[in-house]
């Protein structure tokens, strides 16, 4: 079963196939998967666990995970929530695809009624109405052309009877977007600094948006400290790691740097990252060093209207 994030249409489809194969005594080996990889280990999403509980199918121990092509030669049938994904997993597999597996769910159930796929809960629908993946007794048999196993049965849920909020679109406090005009007169005006500096021999140099934390912290005084933008480490969610992290960050809220926390920062200024430069490459460069630099640093700042 496969649909874009494995959090809501393919555990679903995973989790009644798994239910129906149970009841009827078959050895079925049932996953799901998604084309997208941003979800990579979660559980269902928290609706359709509700809706599988409603009837007795228990989806919560699921983990998403992203479609692989090896799954064209592991499983006899392949079924899509939608022609998108079905696409996107032909892309994936290359030479591995095989389109006698590859099916479209609702396609095999009711062929040749152009049914929509089945949507995504996070998906706009063109009409008052989003396709939950199969859950509820429809009220027209099956076709009986469809396999037994593949007696998937859905129902039509008006989008009034759930919302999912979406934040209104906002930018960071202190920054910008740059429309084409505004970037096109930036890109002239650097265009024109870049070339007066490389007339009288300068380099042009770049350094990572990120330096190491202690390479920054005590270089800009007590004040200027505190205006670097800090970088938490990663994996600080992982369950072995909670305590340690409740400790660390009370030494954070006390004012102190613990590397347990964080070890990277954004660049504060330009002068810093140059010196570590020069400092990891001494024996590489050319004395006088001529290097010209054009590059966002980011700041704490409370910014001015």
């Amino acid at each position: 079963m496969v649909c874009l994030g494995n959090i809501c249409r393919s555990p679903l489809a995973e989790g009644i196939m798994q239910h129906k194969a149970a009841a009827a005594g078959l050895r079925w080996t049932v996953d799901s998967a998604g084309t997208g990889n941003w979800h990579v280990g979660e559980a269902p999403h928290r609706l359709s666990q509700k809706t599988a509980l409603q009837y007795g199918i228990d989806i919560s121990q699921q983990q998403a995970r992203q479609f692989r092509p090896t799954d064209m030669a592991h499983f006899d049938r392949v079924f899509f929530m939608d022609q998108a994904n079905y696409n996107e997993a032909r892309r994936m597999a290359g030479s591995q695809w095989n389109a006698d597996k590859a099916m479209l769910l609702l396609e095999v159930l009711h062929p040749g009624e152009g049914q929509p796929g089945l949507r995504c809960l996070h998906s706009p629908a063109p009409t008052s109405t989003r396709y939950c993946p199969p859950v509820a007794q429809r009220s027209a048999a099956p076709k009986a052309c469809a396999p037994p196993f593949l007696v998937f049965h859905y129902h039509i849920i008006p989008s009034s009877h759930y919302r999912i909020s979406m934040p209104k679109p906002s930018l960071p406090q202190g920054t910008r977007d740059f429309s084409a005009s505004v970037v096109r007169k930036r890109q002239y005006i650097f265009s024109q600094i870049r070339q007066a500096f490389e007339t009288y021999g300068f380099e042009p140099l770049e350094t990572p948006a990120m330096e190491n934390l202690d390479t920054l912290m005590g270089k800009y005084g007590d004040e200027g400290d505190k205006l670097i933008f800090k970088v938490l480490n990663n994996g600080l969610e992982r369950p072995e790691k909670h305590e340690k992290a409740r400790a660390d960050f009370e030494q954070v809220l006390a004012g102190k740097n613990i590397a347990g926390i964080t070890e990277r920062a954004l660049r504060y200024d330009l002068t810093i990252p140059f010196a570590r430069y020069v400092a990891m490459n001494h024996g590489q460069l050319t004395y006088p060093y001529k290097r010209y630099q054009m590059q966002p640093v980011w700041r704490a700042d409370r910014p001015q209207k």
